[in-house]
């Protein structure tokens, strides 16, 4: 027996109340509060205040577990809505008797910004946990059908349209710099001329050297 029993006949009121009282708290207890209550060790409960005590003190860390596990389950950018459900489901799966506002403000709190599902959740808080779970499936299945559209329409493009659209630039350039012509349109009006008096300079030096060398012959 957790409680430590003494006679009835030695017990004084105030003592015949605790014991009534720590019957009723264990007779409510159900699940994970009663394998609490059975694993305490024996006569480690003197009174009504030790064990009030000892399950607060037990589930105030339980709790805080779990609402640190769910405040700390966030999506991340471009994670599937599922994905994401899954993960925060798995972290708040304990909650017991947890009110449902508080996973609820963590499942608000750890969508990303801009997700659609934050937005209906916002504007139309759900009643329970359960209505939000629930509410979530229409965004999960909506999310998953323009994934599935979005990749059939790019694999249609991708068959009408093998080629990247840059080849055909790259192409044209390759051609022009092939092509002599391409290189003259390239080439200023003024830095023909330049050329032109250039070769003429050099045409009437060739001339004068070869008058002189004859010249010097004679």
């Amino acid at each position: 027996m957790k409680i430590r029993q003494v006679p009835l006949t030695e017990q004084p009121p105030s003592r015949t109340r605790e014991a009534n009282y720590c019957q009723v708290f264990v007779e409510h207890m159900a699940k994970d509060a009663l394998t609490w209550f059975s694993n305490l060790p024996a006569e480690s409960i003197d009174n009504f205040d030790d064990l009030t005590n000892a399950f607060l003190k037990h589930y105030s860390m339980h709790m805080t577990r779990i609402t640190r596990n769910m405040f700390t389950t966030t999506q991340t950018q471009g994670e599937p809505l599922r994905s994401f459900m899954e993960r925060f489901k798995q972290a708040a799966r304990d909650t017991g008797d947890m009110p449902d506002s508080v996973p609820l403000e963590a499942l608000r709190n750890g969508l990303w910004y801009d997700s659609k599902f934050k937005e209906d959740l916002s504007l139309k808080p759900p009643a329970t946990l359960e209505d939000a779970f629930h509410r979530s499936r229409n965004y999960i299945f909506l999310e998953e059908d323009q994934r599935f559209y979005a990749e059939k329409h790019r694999d249609r493009a991708a068959a009408v349209d093998p080629k990247p659209r840059s080849e055909p630039m790259e192409r044209n350039r390759h051609e022009e710099a092939r092509d002599p012509e391409s290189t003259i349109r390239e080439v200023s009006p003024h830095s023909v001329r330049s050329s032109r008096r250039r070769v003429r300079a050099r045409t009437r030096s060739g001339r004068f050297d070869a008058t002189r060398h004859q010249l010097a012959r004679r």
